[in-house]
């Protein structure tokens, strides 16, 4: 039987274990790079309709009349959140998306936490 040297080893699992922080770090820059992409078309479909809706003479009032949900990345988040009295944000009232708040959230629990009461939910930056 050969022998295994201990230190290799170790060796292995560290390199192990940047590889997999790495791709993790990747991983989080592609999808907050995807979000900032799809709030930007977003907000471009969202004045398309607006114009196209000025040249029909189309009026839309009452519940027809909304705006999209604002898509954030995670420091935009932050930074929201730096600048709001005690670090807390109701998410209805800032029109954020809902689920990519969640998402951020459950990603970042260290940094974030969702509280309020069903139809008013918060976001509170901890650190």
């Amino acid at each position: 039987m050969a022998n295994i040297d201990p230190s290799h080893t170790e060796n292995a699992f560290e390199e192990i274990g940047r590889l997999q922080l790495q791709m993790e770090r990747l991983k989080e820059s592609a999808i907050a790079e995807l979000q900032a992409r799809r709030a930007a078309i977003q907000q471009e479909l969202s004045t398309i309709e607006r114009d196209l809706d000025k040249l029909a003479g189309v009026s839309r009032s009452g519940r027809g009349n909304f705006s999209p949900k604002r898509l954030v990345t995670l420091a935009d988040l932050k930074d929201l959140l730096a600048a709001a009295p005690e670090r807390t944000l109701n998410i209805r009232k800032e029109n954020l998306d809902f689920l990519n708040v969640k998402t951020l959230v459950h990603a970042n629990p260290s940094l974030l936490r969702l509280g309020g009461k069903a139809p008013w939910p918060t976001v509170t930056l901890l650190k």
